[in-house]
This record gives C-alpha cells, sequence and structure tokens, in this order.
C-alpha cells in the first residue's frame, strides 16, 4: 500500500472536483505515486446527489478495473481509492459565475439544491433536533447512497484495501459508509 504525505493526500483529495473520465491514470503531482486509475464514477445514480469516484490498482498494470468486469479481474484489485465530492459551492456565484450559471440552466441549479437543500440542511436539522429531543434522526439520502456504495465497492473488490477521501459534505458521506462497515479491517486510510 502507498503510503502519502499529507500534502499528497490534499492534493489526491481535490481530485474529487476534477472531471476525470474512466480510464484516467491517477498520480500525486510531487512524487509521480501512482493512486489509481478511475473505473467508476458514481454521479447522482441514486438521485440523491452523490457524487463519488473510484480508483482501482492492481499489482499487474494501470487498466481500469470497473464494477462490471468479471469477478476474476476484480479479484486482481489490490487497493481502491474512494473519493466523495462535496456539496457544490454557493461561492461559484462570485468566483466562477459561468459554472453556476450553467448549473442552473442545464440542471435547473439541482446539483447546488441537492447538496443545499436536500442534505446539508436536514443533517443540519436533524442534529439541532436530535440535540433538543434525544430523539434519533433519520439520514441524509446522499448519506445512505454514499454507504451502500462502499458497501457494493467492498463486496465488488474482495480483496482490495479501501482508501477513502471526502471534503466537506462528502467528508459526512465518508463518515456515515465507515460507520455501516462491517469488516474494518479492509479500511487502509481514512482522510
Amino acid at each position: 500500500m502507498a503510503q502519502y504525505t499529507d500534502k499528497e493526500n490534499v492534493e489526491i483529495a481535490q481530485q474529487e472536483y476534477e472531471n476525470h473520465k474512466v480510464g484516467y491514470s491517477l498520480e500525486t503531482s510531487g512524487s509521480g505515486k501512482y493512486v489509481g486509475t478511475l473505473s467508476d464514477a458514481n454521479n447522482n445514480r441514486t438521485n440523491n446527489g452523490e457524487q463519488i469516484f473510484t480508483y482501482t490498482k492492481t499489482s499487474t498494470g494501470r487498466e481500469a478495473v470497473p464494477p462490471t468486469a468479471s469477478a476474476e479481474e476484480r479479484a486482481q484489485v489490490k487497493e481502491i481509492t474512494i473519493m466523495y465530492q462535496g456539496s457544490a459551492s454557493p461561492s461559484n456565484l462570485f468566483t466562477n459565475p459561468g459554472e453556476f450559471v450553467k448549473d442552473w440552466i442545464f440542471n435547473n441549479g439541482d446539483e447546488f439544491w441537492r447538496d443545499w437543500k436536500d442534505n446539508d440542511a436536514p443533517a443540519l436539522y436533524n442534529i439541532i433536533k436530535g440535540q433538543a429531543t434525544g430523539e434519533p434522526s433519520k439520514a441524509p439520502g446522499q448519506w445512505e447512497a454514499s454507504a451502500a456504495y462502499l458497501k457494493e465497492m467492498m463486496e465488488k473488490y474482495p480483496n482490495a484495501k479501501i482508501n477513502l477521501y471526502g471534503h466537506s459534505l462528502g467528508s459526512m458521506d465518508v463518515q456515515y459508509a465507515i460507520a455501516n462497515v462491517k469488516d474494518h479491517n479492509r479500511i487502509n486510510s481514512v482522510n
């Protein structure tokens, strides 16, 4: 298993906001350490707003090994890196208005609203409500989808150690997913 410096971990985590295509080979820029090859991009499959990217690493090469590959091919994967993207930034309105407007025009602002209205706000409300009443709360749909995705990847790649990265809402996705893992021995790192 590759070990990364804090600086490399930050660099790797920032890749969850890049628009890479399946087959993209990810390396750290300074040391050139190979992280993995993008093998799956889950962009809102459950309509809960999740944006999750899985990079696979085999001992034999840098080919993409998607979850749809044969069981024999997936068994060769020794390490996977899963990245959970955070909320669409409201600052894009000011720093990158073109992207913000493009989301509104082509997606009806869906990404922004799914993240903030459907996931972040209910999570905050449930925390406040739970603290006030002591009642358990229901997890937002994106957290549930993220946990199900991690479980699926652990089943699809049975021999792989797992590295997890998340930022902002993505870090809540990771925390919720980890809380639902049964085999913690397979988790190599959480960033």
